[in-house]
């Protein structure tokens, strides 16, 4: 998935929207959200669908092989091994 990193753009514009109202102090909250919205504004953000093709799922066929690979798992039979259980007779 790709990432965007858009935080020294937003940054930069939230130093420029403070430098043009005069450098005010504790209006940084303020700037950061103003300059974020403006940052999204300017880039709109492409949807998800368009990024990301998911895959066509089958739920029987995704059924059907669960129960047969648990058939093998159930009814394959385990090989005697005398190193586990020992000389029998």
């Amino acid at each position: 998935m790709q990432f965007e990193d858009n935080a020294e753009a937003v940054r930069r514009l939230a130093y420029e929207i403070w430098e043009r109202e005069g450098r005010p102090s504790g209006r940084e909250h303020e700037h950061w959200a103003e300059a974020n919205r403006l940052y999204e504004t300017q880039h709109p953000r492409r949807p998800m669908a368009s990024l990301v093709e998911l895959p066509r799922w089958d739920r029987r066929k995704a059924e059907r092989q669960e129960a047969q690979s648990l058939r093998r798992a159930l009814y394959t039979p385990e090989p005697f091994s005398a190193e586990l259980f020992g000389r029998t007779g």
